[in-house]
This record gives structure tokens, sequence and C-alpha cells, in this order.
């Protein structure tokens, strides 16, 4: 860190250096306990730095409150929603269900995706008791090795657990940063699923196919699953997808203006603890009233579950010790100017520091707890997000598509289907505007704007890139509507069907392919479009991503982290949806070609 020469800096830095040093010492080469070696490295940090004895407890206090109060209810809520999962056979029903329905070939994608999901209600080592036996039971079946079916089970309950709330690290390291838990959970299971299909699936393919290794002795006696006592696969998924969806819909509803009227209800429906709660009284009815659990075995059930959780909740408590420690002993402000002058991600440093820890500690929570303490002790955390620049950018796209498609076909059946005065002049006039760019137009838009009162405005930004869109809309989608025999829609007329029904039930779904090429390229000229939306927007919140992202790149500093991240969430979208619909790409575009 050469950006740090005065000696108060580098005093700071020594004693972060050193404090680090004597945690892991203590947790690796004495096996002193995660939450002591924390405390230990923590206070000596602030001893070392100088700071005055009652900072440092100070420090101490405002640590463990502060951290304390954001999970703790989650933490406790999702350990007893695990429990009745665990207790009720709710884990081993998703594991049996995804092997049937993949088949035995497939079945580690299978094991990979069901301790994936599993791991979010269910702690990592009760996740993986459960479900063992089944991949002992299929590598039995098909005489592979056992890593071909353990290794994509280890990889999908490892991946959950430290990618997808509500397990507690990524819920901590949600609340230190202060980052929104619905978002954390659509990033999470995204990047989560990638993440365990190299590490589960694809790894223990080879290494299956390496190495040999035997069902051990003691279990390949074992009987299977009784699936008769099993609870219905469903009501676990139903009950599951309770807290994520419910999280979500709240951090949805805060970026999109069409929510605005039930934002306050979701707010409080997707309030964590909230979702949580709701969810656990889902399984205690559905997964242990009626599948005959008395109140009391519950009650049992739930309190047992609460033990390990003590522990979590000290180490995550010691992490947020050691989180304003190195805060208000000021190193934030030095490895922050430190960061940015060797114009380092935030992200890559993030990345490291957990890294580093989990191989030296084992732990990831320990690991986690370490790596947000630092970070989040980091000034100059952007106020907008490069995701919520990518919502804002969304919202504009997705309306912007709807109402150029909603306006848009019924004009390019009427052009294909029918004929009327004007209909030549009306043509032209559609491929006379294709040749107009917005930017000839940028005076007329924003007075025609500024009367309507939408120069600030997210809606004005969708009515201005439908407009534009409209006119290809129409062109295309008429060659498609014309390379459909009209006999097919005729037929229907005779079955009893109106005009209208007729291109509802015959007419649309034949022109699919069209539709869906259209509709992409629509998306993406709205979620690429950039000079419109510089001129009309000068409120930050209603920017989309094309122009927002100008905010990371200032006079003095160049935020190189998140200007990498906004353009991963400017391609991500795109490359998403032709990779959905590549099928019916060729077939739109030579359907729409069709002259008439």
């Amino acid at each position: 860190m050469t950006a740090v020469a005065t000696p108060d800096a580098a005093r700071l830095v020594f004693a972060a250096v050193a404090g680090l040093i004597l945690l892991l010492i203590l947790i690796i080469k004495f096996k002193v306990h995660a939450m002591i070696s924390i405390l230990i490295g923590a206070v000596g940090i602030g001893l070392m730095a100088g700071m005055p004895l009652s900072d440092i407890i100070g420090s101490v206090n405002e640590g463990i409150g502060n951290t304390l109060k954001g999970i703790a209810l989650l933490v406790g809520l999702g350990s007893m929603f695990g429990a009745i999962l665990e207790e009720s056979g709710g884990a081993q029903t998703l594991a049996v269900t995804m092997v049937r329905k993949f088949g035995d070939e497939k079945a580690a994608w299978a094991l990979g995706i069901t301790g994936l999901v599993v791991a979010m209600p269910v702690f990592f080592d009760a996740g993986l008791i459960i479900l063992i036996p089944l991949a002992f039971s299929l590598a039995k079946r098909t005489k592979r090795s056992v890593l071909y079916y353990v290794i994509p089970l280890l990889a999908g309950l490892a991946v959950g657990h430290a990618f997808i709330p509500p397990t507690p690290g990524p819920v901590l390291v949600a609340t230190m940063l202060g980052v929104d838990l619905g978002w954390v959970i659509l990033v999470g299971i995204f990047c989560g699923i990638f993440a365990m299909i190299a590490a589960g699936p694809i790894w223990g393919s080879i290494c299956g196919k390496k190495y040999m290794v035997e069902v051990p002795e003691h279990v390949a006696q074992q009987a299977d699953i009784d699936e008769s006592k099993l609870p219905k696969f469903g009501t676990i998924v139903g009950i599951i997808m309770i807290p994520l969806l419910l999280i979500i819909a709240n951090s949805v509803a805060k970026v999109v203006p069409a929510l605005a009227g039930i934002q306050p209800v979701l707010a409080f429906l997707g309030e964590p603890f909230m979702a949580l709660l709701l969810a656990t009284i889902a399984a205690m009815y559905l997964l242990g009233t009626r599948h005959g659990y008395t109140n009391v075995q519950l009650e049992k059930i739930m309190t047992k579950s609460l033990e390990p959780t003590g522990m979590i909740l000290l180490v995550t408590a010691c992490g947020g010790v050691l989180r304003y420690m190195l805060q208000n002993s000021g190193l934030g402000d030095v490895i922050g100017n430190a960061v940015a002058n060797a114009s380092l991600p935030l992200v890559l440093v993030a990345f490291i520091v957990a890294a580093l820890v989990r191989i030296s500690v084992g732990s990831a929570t320990v690991a986690m707890t370490m790596a947000a303490g630092i970070i989040s002790a980091m000034p100059g955390l952007s106020a907008l997000s490069p995701l919520y620049l990518a919502c804002v950018t969304a919202a504009i796209a997705g309306g912007s598509t709807v109402i150029a498609m909603l306006c848009g076909i019924p004009a390019a059946y009427a052009l294909a289907r029918m004929k009327f005065k004007g209909q030549t002049a009306f043509l032209g006039f559609i491929i006379v505007s294709q040749m107009f760019a917005p930017v000839v137009l940028l005076i007329g838009i924003y007075k025609v704007m500024q009367i309507l009162n939408l120069t600030n405005s997210i809606l004005g930004l969708i009515f201005i890139n439908a407009a534009f869109n409209q006119a290809f809309t129409i062109w295309l989608l008429r060659g498609t509507f014309m390379s459909i025999s009209a006999e097919m829609e005729q037929a229907a007329t005779i079955d009893g069907c109106n005009r209208v029904q007729a291109m509802l039930r015959i007419l649309l779904p034949v022109a699919a392919p069209g539709i869906v090429t259209t509709l992409i390229f629509i998306f993406i000229n709205a979620w690429n479009e950039y000079t419109v939306a510089l001129c009309l927007i000068s409120t930050d919140t209603f920017k989309p991503l094309t122009v927002g992202i100008n905010i990371f790149n200032g006079y003095n500093m160049i935020e190189w982290q998140y200007l990498f991240a906004a353009s991963i969430f400017a391609i991500i979208p795109v490359v998403i949806l032709f990779m959905s619909i590549e099928k019916n790409l060729t077939s739109g575009l030579t359907a729409g070609g069709v002259k008439g």
C-alpha cells in the first residue's frame, strides 16, 4: 500500500496487519474459538492504533449492538424454519423428486440443485447428513464413484450456504454493507447457479471418472428411503419460495413505479423477518400439524434448532466489532484510499480477503464476517448501485417493449389483412419515419415532453422509446402476418370465431417466432438508448444504466469497480435474452422479411 505515506497511516496499517495475523494465529495455531479470536484481534487493532480506551469499549458495544439488531431475528427464524423442513423429511422430498425427474444419468445435477435449495433454510451440516444417504444410494445403484454424486451435493450445499439468504453469512454481509436483502437473493441465486455447476456436476464428473471411490461398507446395506412418508414436493417448494418471493417483491417494488400503489403492503410482507415468520408459520402447519406433529413436538424441534444459533450470532457480532474498530480507528479511510489509488475493484479486494480467510480458517461464516468487516469500513460506497441503475433501465425497456407491441400487433394485422384508403401512404410514412434519428428531433421531443410535464420521468422515456420503435414493430410484424396463410383464419371464422378471436387463437400462436424476434429488438433498442435519456433525465434516481454509468466517472477519481459492475449488468440481460429465444430468432427474421 504505497498510498499510505504518513506516520499515522503507517501505524494504522501496521495495527491492522498485526491484529489480523494475531487473529489467524489464535484460530489456526492455538485452536482458540473464532469468537474469542476475532474479539482479541479487534481489541488488539484498537490498542495498536492508539485509540483511547473508551473508544475501544464504545466500538465493541457499537459493533455488537448494530450487528445483532439486523440479523438476530433472521437467524433464529431461519433456524426454526430449517429444523421443521429437516425433521419432516422435506429436504429428502426435494432430493428424491429431483433425482427421479432428472434420471440416474443426470442425477448429479439434481443433487447439486437440491443442495443449493436445501442450504437456504437448512444449515450446511444438517443438509449434508440428510442428503448424503441418497448420494450413496445412487452410487450403489449406478456402480459409479461416490465422488460423482457427493461432490455436486457438497457444491450445492456450500454455495447455497454462502450465497443465498436466509443463511446467516449472506444476511450478515448484507446487513454490514447496507445492501437490500432482495437484491442479495437475486444476485446470489444468479452467481450461485454458475458456481454450483462448475464446482458440482462438472468437477464431480471429472473426479468421478478419474478416481473410483466405493460406497462405504457401513452404508452399503442401508434401506432405500420410504417415499410414502415424505411430504409432497409442491408443498416443500411452495414453502421455501414464500420468503424468497416476498423479499424479492419488496425490493423490486422500490424501483418499479407501477408497483408504487402496493409498495407499502409489499414492504410489510417483504421485510425479511416478516417473510421468514410467514414461511415458518406455513411450515409449522403444512409440514408439522398436517403430518401428525403435536404442538409440544413442534416446540421441541424449534427450541432445539436454536442451540447452534448462539455460536453463529456471537461470531457474527464479533465480526461487527472488527468492522467498527477498523472504521473508528480511521483505518477504513486509509484502506479505501489505498484501494482507490491502486485502481483495485472493491469486489476483487473483498473476494481475496474472504478467500484467504476461508483457506486459512475453514469457516465460511468467519471468512464472510472478516471480509465484510474490512470492506464495510471503507468509505465512498456509491449511493447508486449498478444494480439499481440496471433495474431502472429494465423498467424503461420493459415498458417501452410492452407499449410498442400492444400498439404494433393490431396495426401490423390491419396492414396485412385489410384493405383501406391511404394504406400505401401509411406504409411509406412508416418507412420515412425510420430515417430520422432521435438526435435530430431532440428539440421537438423536449418541448413536447415539457408541455406534458414528462421531462424528468421514467414514464416519458417509456413513451419516447415506444414511439421510436413503433415503425419497426409494425413493418416487421406485417411481413410476419403476410407470410401466414389467410385460409387458417377463414377456417376459424367458419367454425364460429370472429376476426379478433381468429387473430388471438390462430394467427398469434403461429406468428410467435416473429413476435418474439420483434420483441427482442425493441427491448435491446430501448435498453441501449442514450441520447434522449441524457437530455430528458436530470435526477440520478431516474437515469437508465446507459446514462447513469457516468456517475462513476468523476472528475477526480474513476470508480472502476462500479464501472465494471455496471458494464456486467448492461450485458447480462441481453445475453440471457438471446440465449432464451435463440431457436425462434432465425425463423422470426425470415418470416418478418417476407414482402407484401
